[in-house]
């Protein structure tokens, strides 16, 4: 079982170091880490340990399927060497006192746990990630962090730095010992408050804002579909794990206390009237049991396709952009501060893609530059920015920071793919700079890539909905923004382009529906089709009103819409027609 000669520990022991082992700040924020120490220690002790490959991580931890090339693809090696790192720092820091050692030998996936009673030796030198390993480099704090690691705080550590009281002079070695035992409270204060994740200061509230952790499970209730509930816990766990802004994460990782943005999904079968089972899902939040969002179904003894269905339908509806989680976590911010950081900084940049304001889009690209500057190998918020600057270049004056905002967003986005193209955000980015780039069969490729690797994030399918619109295929843009329910907020941004293909195959009605819809004034191109449909009614009222907007929310757009329209990579046929049918309002700047 990896032990030494004699094994003076239990499994209670080795699951109580495992939880304090994954509590700790180093092993929150590495949670890929986290899961092969929690997986690697469990077949471990169920006797399975020597035959720990690192084809069984690839395919258990990381969702690899059947055909995992564990020789080619160098993910669970660089996975294992950080893991092995981080243990090493656990054990030469806070883990020094802690009653049983866990590690993994170079060469192989499989523990030894011993009694602490021999002096603790890394596995592994202390050295930093090399560079031809990203994968393995540790997350950057967020600028919160860094402020507390640079100034001191108010409280035990700043009082700890005062003067003694006088009395007997101290010799030199008292005093290093002081300054050591000064030192090492104070990183240990600073540990305890990286634990709580970052804070939020909001109108005289500060709050604290962690990356959302998801646990799901499955209840046990007399007579129900067993099986049915466990197809659903995997497939809903590996839908959710698709999405880049949240974990999915385990019981022994939760144990020992709920993050602020620990979740559960609970997955359980109801008697229905009709006969048979529902299958209900709830989202509780850990920390208050605040039930945040719920869906039932209908018959448990549904086929193999349709609980499939059930649960993409489950993992869109609580993971996405829009979904239950993001949407939670940012009606928890009682006001947004002016330079978010950390988690806040990310809920702020979903916040901005979902609504496209140009004030919200500025936020988003201030916080998120700071983090790069912080942190400049950071994918994830490299992959958010190139999305906000390319949103950002479409509404630019022409001749003004357009076209540098894209040349940003086109390199952003190629250096958060090259360092994990596995990633949907990656590919999505990829295929969203390359698309306004004008390099449409290249960003058409790309958006083929996101939408198989996370099939249920619906902005994305959106969003490459709406490119399709722009380039005239209708049908398919159509098909892939409906699926999304689109037609409602928070996604109504693209009800402006259900409403320009509406135009462009000459269906009014539609069209003017869609030109009134929630969402509509929150795009540039949306208040230009509105102005469209009031030329269309005649409506000289309306159409000041919508020119008003345009020019107050857009003037980089309202002083030049053709160079607008094109920017939108919109097909000339399509700017054609729309300047047809605006040229009753061609002098909007002028006005």
């Amino acid at each position: 079982m990896g032990a030494g000669a004699a094994e003076d520990w239990t499994r209670d022991d080795v699951n109580a170091q495992l939880a304090r082992i994954l509590r700790s700040p180093e092993f929150d924020r590495n949670k890929s880490a986290a899961k092969i120490l929690a997986f690697v220690v469990e077949e471990t002790l169920e006797g399975r340990g020597a035959r720990l490959k690192a084809y069984t991580v690839g395919v258990e931890i990381f969702a690899r399927e059947g055909t995992f090339d564990a020789q080619n693809n160098s993910i669970v090696r660089v996975q294992a060497a950080r893991l092995r790192q981080l243990l090493d720092i656990y054990y030469a820091g806070i883990g020094a006192g802690d009653p049983i050692l866990i590690r993994m030998p170079v060469g192989g996936y499989r523990v030894i746990i011993a009694k602490t009673a021999t002096p603790f030796a890394p596995a592994t030198p202390f050295a930093p990630a090399t560079p031809d390993a990203p994968e393995a480099q540790q997350p950057a704090e967020d600028s919160a962090s860094q402020q507390l690691r640079l100034a001191p705080q108010d409280g035990a550590p700043q009082d700890a730095a005062r003067p003694a009281p006088s009395g007997p002079e101290r010799s030199p070695r008292d005093r290093r010992f002081s300054f050591c035992a000064m030192a090492l409270a104070i990183v240990l204060g600073l540990l305890l408050l990286q634990r709580a994740g970052p804070l939020s200061q909001t109108a005289g509230v500060t709050e604290p804002v962690a990356r959302p952790t998801i646990l799901v499970k499955r209840a046990v209730q007399p007579g129900a579909n067993a099986k049915a509930l466990e197809t659903l816990a995997d497939l809903v766990e590996r839908g959710l794990s698709a999405f880049d802004d949240i974990d999915v994460t385990t019981r022994a990782a939760r144990a020992g206390g709920n993050s602020p943005g620990a979740y559960e999904v609970v997955i359980d079968a109801a008697p229905s009237r009709a006969g048979g089972d529902n299958l209900v899902f709830k989202l509780v939040r850990e920390r208050d049991g605040v039930l945040v969002w719920s869906r039932a179904f209908a018959d448990a003894a549904a086929s193999d396709d349709a609980l499939a269905d059930i649960a993409s339908t489950v993992s869109q509806a609580v993971g996405d952009l829009n979904g239950a989680v993001n949407l939670d976590m940012a009606a928890s911010m009682k006001a947004w501060p002016d330079r978010p950081s950390g988690q806040v900084c990310i809920l702020a940049s979903h916040e901005a893609i979902r609504d496209q304001a140009p004030e919200k889009i500025r936020r988003a690209v201030d916080c998120l530059e700071a983090a790069l500057a912080a942190d400049p190998d950071g994918a994830n918020e490299a992959g958010l920015l190139a999305g906000v600057l390319v949103r950002r270049s479409l509404d630019a004056a022409s001749g003004g920071q357009g076209p540098e905002d894209l040349r940003q967003a086109v390199r952003l986005a190629r250096q958060a793919y090259d360092h994990d193209p596995r990633r949907a955000r990656a590919a999505y980015t990829l295929f969203l700079t390359q698309f306004y780039d004008g390099r449409f069969d290249e960003a058409f490729a790309a958006a083929l890539r996101a939408m198989e690797i996370n099939p249920n994030a619906s902005y994305y399918a959106a969003a490459i909905g709406a490119a399709y619109i722009s380039r005239g295929d209708y049908a398919r843009g159509e098909k892939l923004i409906e699926r999304t329910g689109s037609d409602q907020p928070p996604l109504g941004v693209f009800s402006a382009w259900l409403a320009l293909a509406a135009l462009m195959r000459n269906d009014e009605a539609r069209f003017q529906r869609l030109a009134r819809a929630p969402g509509m004034d929150n795009s540039a191109l949306g208040l230009i089709l509105a102005m469209a449909a009031s030329h269309q009614l005649h409506d000289a009222r309306a159409g000041a009103r919508v020119v008003l907007a345009l020019r107050e929310q857009f003037p980089g757009v309202a002083a030049d819409i053709p160079a607008a329209l094109r920017r939108y990579a919109l097909a000339p046929g399509i700017v054609d027609r729309l300047m047809a049918d605006l040229q009753q309002d061609e002098p909007v700047a002028a006005r």
